[in-house]
């Protein structure tokens, strides 16, 4: 029943990536405001602009959500009537959209092709992570297999996959990464978790996990093909885009300048599971904190190292396999959450880690809990200003109380 579900909402959103006016085909009809955004929008225009060779990619004016400016307003006219996202992410991962760029300069054919690739990713992720648990345990692999299906229902999963935002790819790269490093792949796993890492830069604790469990060869395999991606971007794209990177665009992200437009509504603020978004919750809730981003600097420097040191334990836990992928993606999903801006789709790794929790399930009262976990972490009720602040705040202490007690659980809990 689930799989044939979710074959079903994978047709109707395939119909819909196939043709945007197809808007009654959507998966998610309540989530309106997604209809016409479109994060790869940022992905192709930033790749345009690398070919392009401008002095600075990151720059405010090329995107209408942070610079308002007419350059940005021009430049969002070929992507109508999807907004232009603004773009964020380091120079490395441009090289994905420039091949895009390169098989067609159509949007319309770009947004197919971008949603397809990821659709297949993302089910091919969590078809092999299923059936290499299986190899090892068959209850639990067949467990994981047979509830992936939730996992692609899951409306945060089917918005992120409309939207064609890329973080679902980046952790399922990251995982199947570390499992082909501990299968003896060097080269396939090196390749595939240097991607995710210079694509979002959050995976990099995964790297703090093999460092931890001293697996030098894999660390280097990894930091080889960081190299090798690195320097494939450089003659790609040349040496602008890094220099705007370190110069103009990290210092922007610690700040959270370059993520600002998450301020402008209740909706956006809501939306932000990371820790640091919290004092921004408070404010609209009306309890005067000061200056917030002063807050939500601290409250995210702190959050680094919280996330560090729990990496360091999640590495020198021992387990078989289900509990060591569910570990890289709780670890994964500190990462995420230490930046500014954590839209609900770092949830991913937290829902893939529910379906592979289950195996250890026995009695009704555990499966209810988990049931009722996964729930939580789904649905974005209707709810006045006022409740859906108050309850986005229970979503971020639920996701992230999950992931802590993952780590620093005893490995036979009570179900």
């Amino acid at each position: 029943v689930l799989w044939a579900l979710a074959a079903v909402q994978t047709a109707r959103l395939s119909t819909f990536m196939g043709d945007a006016t197809r808007i009654e085909h959507v998966p998610i009809p309540l989530a309106e405001h997604f209809n016409h955004h479109a994060c790869m929008t940022a992905y192709v225009q930033a790749a345009k602009l690398a070919e392009a060779r401008v002095d600075n990619l990151y720059d405010a004016d090329w995107w209408p959500s942070l610079g308002h400016s007419p350059t940005g307003d021009a430049q969002a006219r070929a992507y109508a009537p999807f907004e232009l996202d603004a773009y964020a992410y380091p120079p490395p991962f441009l090289l994905a959209p420039r091949l895009l760029r390169a098989l067609s300069h159509d949007f319309s054919a770009q947004r197919a092709l971008w949603y397809g690739v990821q659709a297949l990713t993302m089910a091919l992720g969590l078809w092999l992570v299923g059936v290499w648990i299986a190899g090892a345990d068959a209850r639990a692999g067949v467990r994981a297999l047979l509830l992936a299906p939730l996992i692609v229902l899951a409306p945060p999963v089917l918005v992120t996959l409309q939207a064609g935002n890329v973080h679902l790819v980046v952790v399922v790269m990251a995982v199947v990464g570390m499992l082909a490093l501990q299968r003896g792949r060097p080269a396939l796993g090196g390749a595939l978790l240097a991607f995710s890492i210079l694509a979002k830069i959050s995976p990099g604790l995964l790297g703090v996990v093999l460092l931890v469990q001293r697996r030098w060869r894999d660390a280097l395999w990894t930091a080889g093909f960081g190299l090798l991606w690195t320097l494939l971007a450089l003659i790609v794209f040349g040496s602008a885009p890094f220099a705007a990177f370190i110069h103009y665009q990290l210092p922007r992200l610690r700040s959270g300048a370059a993520l600002e437009f998450f301020t402008g509504s209740i909706v956006d603020i809501a939306a932000n599971m990371a820790p640091a978004g919290l004092p921004y919750k408070l404010e609209a809730l009306g309890l005067a904190l000061g200056d917030a981003s002063a807050a939500a600097a601290t409250i995210g420097t702190l959050f680094t190292l919280v996330a560090i040191a729990l990496t360091v334990v999640a590495g020198r836990r021992s387990g078989d396999l289900r509990i060591q992928v569910g570990l890289w993606l709780a670890v994964l999903t500190l990462g995420a959450l230490r930046s500014p801006f954590a839209p609900p789709y770092v949830g991913f790794a937290v829902l893939w880690l529910l379906s592979l929790w289950a195996a250890e399930l026995r009695r009704p009262p555990g499966a209810v809990a988990l049931a009722l976990a996964f729930v939580l972490l789904c649905v974005t009720p209707p709810l006045p200003d006022a409740g859906l602040l108050l309850f986005s705040m229970v979503q971020q202490a639920l996701l992230l109380a999950l992931v802590v007690w993952f780590i620093v659980r005893p490995t036979r809990p009570p179900s």
